[in-house]
Formats: structure tokens, C-alpha cells, sequence
């Protein structure tokens, strides 16, 4: 079906195209009668308007773009959410794209948020990410980069991030001090920043506690820290869980169901979130 313009209401409406355009932005030099008709018209028409050519007027797209390496029902949902709410709040749009933890799906996001003209680009890297090359096309025809979450060290970007550090030792005190003396850490990806800041925050508060044993283990997703969870309590056996993330939590629970341990009787189990799951 062809696309209703402004020109084909023009013609029903008998006016010319100014008036038109005039009519449905509520211009005062179009009288009331003429501008209801207009509306009418547009709305019997299913007149939409061409945001690629009103872009192109005004030279702003009015939308900011934000790429994520996956869609998990943890962490990523209320990022999306709250990102289109304040996004929304300032009068733009928000353009979602995810990269499937595929470093070059994620270059392939960043050209198209350039192609289609953001006025600026929120990212979260994707675990494969080793360089920010693909960004500085990007950021050199003037669109503001954010990185989120997940980022690179000695980058030259600003950044939304927790302080990992601070966090991880957060937490295992209240582990400590809860009576655990058996620490198993459960990271996320060693090849991601967040991980590596969470593991040396882990190891810096271990120092800490001479009379504290530690193990650490990593895990790409969920099913594998229940599955590494699982594997690691035959020679190892804790009282206290530190898990990095949702994810881990995830798997960290169904894993010490299986094995019969009871939380927090026999395990505690502590992460970092603000999410629904731990609640």
C-alpha cells in the first residue's frame, strides 16, 4: 500500500502543501475549520509523517542509540527501562540494538546507529570486545559515546559504572562477619572487565583474613556456574558464596539445591544486584 504524504491530503483538501503542513503543526495563520478538516483528512488517510525527511530537515534525529551484547531477564531489562524513561523525559527516541555477545555484530550496531544519524550512543561491550577502534568513526563525526557496565580499562570514554571494587568487598565482609569461613567466588567471564575488577576485589579482602580459605571459579552464563558450582565441592566444600551477578546467582542456587546444601544454614549465599532474583 502507498504511503499517504502530505501532498495526497493536499489534493483531497484542495489547499496547497504549506497549508497542510502548517494545519497539522496547529499553525495560527490556519483557520480552526480548515485546520480540524486537515486532521480529519489525515486521520481517515492514516496520514503518518516521514520522520527519515523530518530528520533530515532539522538535521537531529532526536535518538539516542544503545547497544547491549545480549537480552538476559537479569540486569538488562531494567537498563532498558530505565534508559527509555529518561530518555523519553528529554523529548528523544531510543534505537535497541544487541549484539549477542558477537564482537562483530557489535561493530555492525555501532555503523548502523552512525547511519542512522543518533545524536548519541550508549554500549555495553560485548565479553569479545579487545578495542575500541570501531567507536572512533563515531565519535569523531561529534556523537557523545557513554560505555556501560561492561567496559575496557584506560579507555578514552566517559563511563556508567558501579565501583566494582568497593562492592565485591562490601560483600564479603558481611560474608565474614556472618561466621563464613569457607569462600567460594563465582565470576563471569575472565576476558570482561567487571570480572577481573570483582575477582581483585575478592582476592584484596582474602589478604585480609589469614584464617579465611578461598577458591574462585568462573562461569560464561548461568548454566555454567551451576554446572562449575556443582563440579568445585567435591574438593571444596564453602560456607559462603560470593556470585559477581544475577547471572551467577542463577545458577549458584539450583546448583546447591542439587547437591542437598542448605542457604544459609550450610551456604550463604550473597551478590551484587539491585535486581529482582536475590529478592
Amino acid at each position: 500500500m502507498k504511503r499517504v504524504t502530505i501532498k495526497d491530503i493536499a489534493l483531497q483538501a484542495g489547499v496547497n502543501i504549506s497549508t497542510v503542513s502548517r494545519a497539522l503543526k496547529d499553525h495560527p495563520d490556519i483557520g480552526q475549520a480548515v485546520r480540524d478538516k486537515i486532521k480529519q483528512l489525515a486521520h481517515d488517510l492514516n496520514y503518518h509523517p516521514n520522520m527519515m525527511a523530518v530528520q533530515l530537515r532539522r538535521q537531529k534525529s532526536r535518538t539516542i542509540g544503545l547497544i547491549l551484547p545480549d537480552s538476559n531477564t537479569f540486569f538488562i531489562p531494567s537498563v532498558i527501562r530505565g534508559i527509555s524513561e529518561a530518555v523519553k523525559q528529554k523529548g528523544y527516541r531510543l534505537l535497541v540494538l544487541q549484539s549477542g555477545e558477537n564482537f562483530e555484530q557489535e561493530i555492525e550496531n555501532v555503523r548502523i546507529c552512525h547511519e542512522y544519524g543518533v545524536e548519541g550512543l550508549l554500549i555495553s561491550l560485548t565479553n569479545k570486545t579487545a578495542h575500541l577502534a570501531h567507536l572512533d568513526d563515531i565519535q569523531e563525526a561529534g556523537i557523545s559515546v557513554v560505555l556501560v557496565d561492561k567496559v575496557l580499562e584506560n579507555n578514552q570514554f566517559d563511563e556508567v559504572v558501579i565501583d566494582d571494587v568497593a562492592a565485591t568487598n562490601t560483600c564479603l565482609d558481611y560474608l565474614i562477619h556472618t561466621g563464613c569461613r569457607r569462600i567460594l567466588g563465582v565470576f563471569g567471564n575472565p576476558n570482561m572487565t567487571i570480572s577481573l575488577k570483582r575477582l581483585n576485589g575478592f582476592n584484596e579482602k582474602i589478604k585480609e583474613y589469614p584464617n579465611i580459605e578461598s577458591a574462585h571459579i568462573f562461569a560464561d552464563d548461568t548454566f555454567a556456574a551451576w554446572e562449575n558450582v556443582e563440579n568445585c565441592f567435591p574438593t571444596f566444600q564453602p560456607d559462603g558464596i560470593f556470585a559477581m551477578s544475577d547471572e551467577t546467582i542463577a545458577g549458584v542456587i539450583p546448583a546447591l539445591k542439587r547437591l542437598k546444601v542448605k542457604i544459609p544454614d550450610e551456604c550463604a549465599v550473597i551478590g551484587i544486584s539491585d535486581g529482582y532474583l536475590p529478592r
